[in-house]
């Protein structure tokens, strides 16, 4: 998270820039059975160059996640390769604003699809801070989080509501 979305994805490729490119090829092959090891960066990555069948991969969800990402976006080796889906986990993840994160978290709990998340601000102290200073507080004005806690221990928080 970052004061801007750009900002935010320019964070993102600080904090990955040093990833092993074959280490991310072989992410690549695992989850989806693609092996790009040989094409240029340059190289369109298709949906249809994708093996019929699936591999078996130890998350289903993540190679799901890097195939939709595939029919949806028409990507190169490269591009693909810096991507968050590529370079992190296969979990939801919000790389941009305080409102981007906070409109995505918004959404998913409309539409019924989240009853909680996990917050991992990444990349800098102040993306920390941003996350607990500005983004927190900002969910409990949109009623997405609690403003007030009676009790003073951790436990007696989770045994509230």
């Amino acid at each position: 998270m970052a004061e801007s979305r750009a900002e935010a994805f320019d964070l993102f490729h600080a904090t990955h820039a040093g990833a092993d490119r074959l280490r991310k090829l072989a992410h690549v092959r695992k989850l989806t059975g693609l092996d790009l090891e040989t094409w240029p960066d340059d190289r369109r990555v298709r949906v249809s160059d994708l093996p019929v069948t699936a591999p078996t991969v130890g998350s289903r969800t993540h190679g799901d996640l890097l195939r939709r990402l595939l029919a949806r976006e028409d990507l190169t080796v490269a591009e693909l390769l810096e991507r968050p889906e590529v370079n992190g986990s296969g979990h939801w993840r919000v790389i941009g604003s305080i409102e981007d994160a906070a409109a995505e978290i918004l959404h998913w709990t409309m539409a019924s699809a989240i009853d909680g998340f996990i917050l991992t601000p990444g990349g800098s102290t102040a993306c920390m801070h941003l996350a607990l200073d500005c983004l927190m507080p900002r969910l409990s004005e949109m009623g997405l989080l609690r403003k007030d806690y009676t009790g003073d221990t951790f436990a007696h928080h989770l045994q509230e509501e």
